[in-house]
Order: C-alpha cells, then sequence, then structure tokens
C-alpha cells in the first residue's frame, strides 16, 4: 500500500518556532562546525543563524517563515552583510516556509554575490521540508506533533545530537519487539482465540508511526530511521498491517470467520474456513519476514 506524506503547513507555526527548526536541523547538519543562532538574541545584523569552522566558509542563514517571500527585505539584510565580507569567505542561504519562485531565487542569487557572497541557496517551504525529512526526520515528527523544542539554544542543540546518536539498527531492534505477541505469532486454526485482535494490529501501527507503546512508554519511531531502504520497508510493513486488519473485517463480513455465538461479551473465540486462516497466516508471514528483512535477530516463525 503506497502511503504518502502529506505536506507541512510552517505558516501555522510563528516565526521564532520556525527558527528554532532551522537551527536544530543545521546543528544535525553540520555536526563538526560551530552553529550561533543570532536570531534568538536579537540585534541578528541580517543574520539569524552562522554556521562557522576554521577552514570552511561561514554560512550566513536567514530565516523567513512566510507566504510571499520579500526581496526588498532580504536586499536590505544583504546590505547589513556587505561590509563584514570583505574579508571573510562566506556562503549565504535563505530558508522560506513558502514557496519561491524561481525568478525570486534568481535575483536573490545576483544581489547576494554583488554583496560579496561566493555562494548562495535559496529553499522554499517544501525544499526546507524535503531536506528535513532527508536527515532529520524526527525533528520534523516533532515540529508537527506540536511538541515544544526548549528555549535554550543550548538545550535544543543537546536534543539534537541525542536524536542523531539513535542508531538504525536500535530505532528496528526496538520497533521488531512490537510484532513478538500472539496476534502475530499463534498460527490460526478452525477455531482461534482472537483477544483484542484488531485493537493490537492498531497499537502496532501507532508504535511503529509514533513511537508510542501499549505499555504508554515511548521509543524511537518509523520516522526516526534514516536509511531510505529501512524507513521504504517500515512503510510496507504499515500497509501489510493495514491489510491484514481489512482482510479481517472482509472474512467477518463474508462469514468465513465468526464469532463462536455464545452470550459472554467480549469473547476472544472465532471460528475459522479453511480459506480464511490460512490466507490470514499468509498475510501475518509476509510480515514476519518483512520485519526479519530489517532486523536479522529476529525469528519470523509463529510459536
Amino acid at each position: 500500500m503506497q502511503r504518502q506524506a502529506h505536506r507541512v503547513h510552517f505558516d501555522d507555526f510563528g516565526g521564532e518556532q520556525f527558527e528554532r527548526l532551522c537551527f536544530a536541523f543545521l546543528i544535525r547538519s553540520y555536526p563538526k562546525r560551530r552553529v550561533d543562532w543570532y536570531g534568538q538574541v536579537g540585534s541578528d545584523k541580517g543574520r539569524d543563524i552562522v554556521v562557522s569552522c576554521s577552514d570552511e566558509p561561514m554560512l550566513i542563514v536567514q530565516c523567513a517563515n512566510v507566504n510571499r517571500l520579500s526581496f526588498d527585505k532580504v536586499s536590505e539584510d544583504l546590505k547589513k552583510l556587505a561590509p563584514a565580507l570583505s574579508s571573510t569567505e562566506a556562503h549565504f542561504l535563505v530558508i522560506c516556509g513558502g514557496k519561491v519562485s524561481g525568478k525570486l531565487k534568481d535575483r536573490i542569487i545576483a544581489a547576494a554575490k554583488i554583496s560579496g557572497f561566493q555562494a548562495t541557496s535559496v529553499w522554499s517551504g517544501p525544499e526546507f521540508e524535503e531536506q528535513v525529512r532527508a536527515s532529520a526526520p524526527e525533528l520534523l515528527q516533532r515540529f508537527v506533533d506540536g511538541i515544544p523544542f526548549p528555549e535554550l539554544a543550548q538545550e535544543l542543540a543537546a536534543v539534537s545530537h541525542a536524536a542523531a546518536e539513535v542508531a538504525d539498527s536500535e530505532i528496528i531492534a526496538a520497533l521488531a519487539l512490537a510484532f513478538d505477541r500472539p496476534a502475530f505469532r499463534t498460527q490460526f486454526h478452525q477455531e482461534s482465540s482472537l483477544p483484542r485482535f484488531k485493537e493490537a494490529i492498531a497499537e502496532t501501527i501507532r508504535t511503529l508511526n509514533t513511537g508510542e507503546t501499549p505499555q504508554g512508554s515511548h521509543i524511537p519511531s518509523r520516522p526516526q530511521v534514516r536509511n531510505p531502504a529501512h524507513r521504504a520497508t517500515l512503510d510496507r510493513i504499515v500497509g501489510a498491517l493495514v491489510s491484514l486488519r481489512a482482510t479481517f473485517d472482509r472474512f467477518l463480513r463474508s462469514g468465513e470467520i465468526k464469532p463462536c455465538g455464545c452470550t459472554v461479551p467480549d469473547c476472544p473465540v472465532f471460528f475459522f474456513e479453511h480459506g480464511a486462516a490460512r490466507e490470514m497466516d499468509r498475510l501475518r508471514e509476509q510480515i514476519l519476514f518483512l520485519v526479519r528483512h530489517l532486523d536479522p535477530t529476529f525469528s519470523p516463525h509463529f510459536y
């Protein structure tokens, strides 16, 4: 099942929150460089964030969470920056929350070159979103879920670095534990007990997507996995879980799976037609082998 990632609407958030995301992203992107957040303290002189290193050109970043980027505003900031560029090599980056036309990008790049910048990039909101999704998806997830970033730059840097230190293998191993439960491991027979079967599928999907476990704790989640191939396999697993749940509902409607008929509320016992049991087992085995593909230590077999 193909899952679509919906565009992030940066205009729903304030300018300071947008700068926080930019700052966290740049810390992740340049782990060995110094990243200073001048926009937080005011009197930024046209520079919101500066990334510096002793043997590399300085990167001066302007953050603009606006629907329409104003060339006049960027031009004014370039005039403030120009006097300091005569004796140093520097690159210029504009990160915008909204769309930016190709014509406006060309104007900004030309103006920055006149001001003394060696290279200039202008990212629109969708371009910035893709940059974050590719290298720091957990920061974007936190931003979209409304979890506030820390107030102080030092605390925000600690959050960003801590997220970067979790390896894909650790995330995958933690997520694989969500499949070590009877809902996925017990083979179906003509008469089977299915306590909370659909709830188990929903809980597993939630764990993969958000890191929230049925016990209420939180672990790293699918958006934090950096390897594109691993993320694609996790996407397939989520799609397969949705398909498993839909197939169960279809068999209930057709009568190929039916409750035992007793008067006990929420009785977990169901009767299976042979074909339905075989199909449900096949779908669950596919899911278990996809998990095994990600984590070689995971056993893909029924109990």
